[in-house]
């Protein structure tokens, strides 16, 4: 797992989580008015 995530059956999650949390910083921006 040291800096070889990117084989690893998880890497997607991983990603999918990172998409979630921008996803949720773009609502969060939209609901203060700030449209990125």
């Amino acid at each position: 797992r040291n800096g070889k995530l990117v084989h690893f059956p998880g890497t997607k999650d991983l990603i999918g989580s990172i998409i979630k949390v921008k996803i949720e910083r773009v609502k969060t921006f939209t609901m203060e008015g700030i449209v990125v």
